[in-house]
């Protein structure tokens, strides 16, 4: 049975309402058998405690979610992104956190610059969700055995 690393895709929730199009990414996601779930940031922080990587989509339309970004989010994100702990997929309106170059050679972290279309980024999204999740299955077979010939002569 999978895990629920390998089904769920969470939602950072900027505020108290989830904006409308949450709706259609779920939608969007469910046509591949991925869930997303909205999270608010302490229930975010209570899931990264766990040893696995959580895929987290996190969209900054206003300058009210910007606000809240800056002051509350940014600080566990840039912390939880150091600690291999996310992959996080962040599009906004104003641009990409701080240390981007950093965390772009890691691989956890990718930016989506709004407006972008719905089925594209949901594509993206679940492009790279994919291929980290082919990554990580691996052969349960174990290990080929090595045998060593004898000399002859």
């Amino acid at each position: 049975m999978s895990s629920y690393k390998d089904e769920w895709i969470f939602f950072l929730k900027m505020g108290p309402k989830l904006p409308e199009f949450f709706f259609e990414m779920d939608q969007e996601f469910k046509q591949y058998g991925y869930n997303l779930i909205p999270v608010s940031l302490p229930d975010f922080l209570e899931l990264t405690k766990k040893d696995t990587e959580v895929n987290v989509v996190c969209v900054v339309r206003s300058y009210s979610e910007l606000s809240y970004y800056v002051r509350k989010v940014s600080k566990y994100i840039n912390m939880l992104l150091r600690m291999n702990k996310i992959h996080f997929f962040h599009a906004s309106s104003f641009g990409a956190i701080n240390e981007s170059a950093k965390l772009r050679v890691r691989n956890r972290y990718d930016f989506y610059s709004l407006p972008v279309k719905r089925t594209y980024l949901c594509d993206k999204i679940l492009e790279k969700v994919i291929d980290k999740s082919v990554e990580t299955k691996s052969w349960p077979g174990g290990k080929r055995p090595r045998l060593t010939l004898p000399k002859v002569g």
